[in-house]
């Protein structure tokens, strides 16, 4: 038994040597100055001061109106919901003219942390600055709008919230428009005919480390002039025309100067895996410098393609009624925006051209026994049709105007001459194209030459295997994006032009073997006893297997709620550790584990505002 235990020792920390310190992606609260109030709809009353645990409100809405409306806030609001059965007269029914500022947010959490409270019905939010959503459950089967909306918002951040509506009735489950900086982490969305996250013309902020699902089209799109957006580690599946697409079509009108050309522009998807998705893996309908790097594709595209890079749509909808929104129209057109002002029939459209899309290092694996689709990848041939004039859009319009796809692989178990995609005349991609050809496409990618073995793709674990085929083939240096080429009238802001990032799906540092794909090692390890040294909560863990047993230490912020949770590889709940206050600045907490099975999981504590995440290995 200690043989087995001191050898435990030595295989940690052997792995502990590709362990480095996480690169932050969470969106940082800070310490903001908060007023707290109280929300029990079991002991409240919307009488009472609401300050106070025993004087709380008993409705959300009570809460929400005691923030000041139409004024920049002098100190921020903490609403703490408790845990009881919350009805939808209980909600505001629109949200509207909050405004903090980092020093003084809003804040509506769940008090008693992730999973505490649910709420029937969603929220519409508009014109809200420094709006913060922790821990919060929304469950509403019967919805046919939005379960969340954000509209002409401002820094907001979603975290650790559960989302989930109906795909059969629901329109989209996320929404959100004209919006800028906006931080999603940690959440889980899905419900949708439409679309689960539908972001039009959103600008600044990350989608990061969410399960977004369960969708009739689309997953997830950003589109309408979206921009500057950070995409990473999320888990995207069940979509129905595909997983993520940078753009697609958006009435010309919802748009927001000065993003009136490109549907979105200057985005990072990396490091995401996308599985059981009918169309397309990911893509990018009217898009400029976007970034497709190291993503893991699984059982896509059966219904046609698993990469698109086509045209964004751009009509002017509505009529030509004076005084209305299709007004704006021929005013973005006039500025040098990209569109026409035709009454819209489904046909008239204007095509958005993409520029600067690199699709780097990514896998595309089918295995044998799953649908095929038609074709890897779908590029659309130049277009110079009569719906282009008096558009402002360069002609002819181009789908693959530096289109760059190397270090890919594109795997489905067919013969090595399926196709690819772009053999044909009305494709693009054609061989006058230097960047992207058939001779360069396949001198740059593997396309069924190349079978890569994961640890177990069909239960959910696309690490590589262990001295795998997938240790065996580097994929490609990624190149910056070339700058000075974006539209000038009118001119948005530049983007970061810079492509590199050095962590994978786990946050652990890459190397200089380029493994290609979401992930760079064959599990996730962590030393014995290591810290995350950047956060005010220390944890560390202490496997024993001789006894089967964790050992969990915790340094926590006095007097505060503390949740310890024990997750999968992919973001999935197992059990939970610890769920109550801290005591004296510490905890410690021992848990039976012998029923779990040998594996790499993570382990979660939520301590005030502190988020911490760390991996742990069972080996028997």
């Amino acid at each position: 038994m200690k043989l087995f235990y001191y050898l435990l020792l030595l295989i940690i920390s052997a792995y502990s040597l590709y362990s480095q310190e996480f690169p932050s992606r969470s969106y940082n609260i800070g310490n903001p100055v908060l007023t707290q109030l109280y929300v029990n709809p079991s002991t409240g009353n919307d009488n009472n001061s609401g300050k106070s645990q025993d004087q709380p409100y008993k409705t959300l809405d009570a809460a929400w109106r005691s923030v000041p409306e139409n004024t920049i806030l002098t100190t921020g609001y903490q609403i703490n919901l408790m845990p009881s059965a919350y009805e939808c007269n209980m909600l505001p029914n629109y949200m509207e003219n909050r405004i903090g500022s980092a020093e003084f947010p809003i804040i509506i959490r769940a008090f008693n942390g992730k999973g505490s409270i649910t709420l029937p019905c969603g929220l519409n939010i508009f014109n809200c600055v420094y709006l913060y959503l922790l821990d919060l459950q929304f469950i509403d089967t019967n919805a046919t709008a939005d379960i969340i909306h954000l509209d002409h918002c401002n820094h907001i951040l979603i975290r650790d919230c559960l989302l989930h509506t109906n795909r059969e009735t629901t329109q989209e489950c996320m929404k959100i428009n004209q919006t800028k900086y906006a931080y999603i982490e940690d959440c889980d969305i899905s419900g949708a005919a439409d679309n689960a996250f539908d972001a039009v013309g959103l600008q600044y902020g990350h989608i990061v480390r969410n399960k977004i699902h369960s969708s009739g089209d689309w997953a997830i799109y950003t589109k309408g002039g979206s921009a500057y957006l950070w995409i990473e580690g999320n888990e995207i599946y069940d979509g129905g025309a595909g997983g993520y697409t940078a753009g697609q079509g958006t009435g010309f009108q919802f748009m927001t100067s000065p993003w009136i050309h490109y549907e979105a522009e200057d985005i990072k998807f990396v490091n995401n895996i996308i599985h059981d998705c009918d169309g397309a893996a990911f893509g990018t309908n009217g898009g400029y410098n976007i970034l497709f790097a190291h993503n893991t594709a699984y059982r896509t595209g059966s219904r046609s393609h698993t990469f698109e890079a086509a045209f964004g749509n751009r009509s002017c909808d509505g009529d030509l009624t004076p005084n209305t929104d299709h007004d704006s129209c021929a005013i973005y057109i006039s500025r040098g925006g990209w569109g026409n002002i035709l009454v819209a029939d489904g046909d008239n459209y204007v095509r958005i051209p993409n520029k600067n899309i690199f699709v780097y290092n990514n896998i595309f694996y089918n295995p044998a026994n799953y649908a095929k689709g038609d074709q890897f990848l779908q590029i659309f041939a130049p277009y110079s049709g009569e719906f282009q004039a008096n558009s402002n859009v360069p002609t002819p319009t181009k789908a693959d105007d530096n289109l760059q796809i190397a270090g890919n692989i594109f795997s489905n178990g067919s013969p090595s001459d399926f196709s690819i995609g772009i053999e044909y005349e009305g494709n693009g991609c054609q061989p006058d194209n230097p960047n992207c050809n058939k001779v360069q496409l396949q001198a740059d990618n593997t396309f069924n030459t190349f079978m890569p073995e994961f640890v177990n793709p069909e239960n959910g674990d696309f690490h590589p295997l262990q001295n795998g085929n997938l240790f065996t083939k580097n994929g490609k240096q990624i190149p910056n994006f070339p700058g000075n080429d974006r539209p000038m009238t009118p001119s948005t802001p530049n983007g970061n032009y810079t492509n590199s990032f050095q962590s994978d799906f786990d946050e652990q540092m890459r190397n200089d073997n380029i493994v290609i794909g979401a992930f760079s090692f064959p599990k996730k390890i962590v030393g014995m006893n290591e810290t995350i040294t950047e956060s005010k909560t220390l944890l560390s863990i202490l496997p024993n297997p001789a006894s089967n047993f964790i050992q969990i230490q915790a340094k926590i912020n006095c007097g505060t709620f503390v949740s310890i949770e024990l997750y999968s590889l992919l973001s999935k709940h197992v059990i939970q550790l610890y769920d109550g206050m801290g005591v004296d600045g510490k905890i410690s907490v021992q848990r039976d584990i012998s029923s779990l099975a040998s594996g790499m999981y993570y382990i979660r504590l939520i301590s005030g505002s502190e988020n911490v995440v760390i991996p742990c290995a069972i080996i028997r």
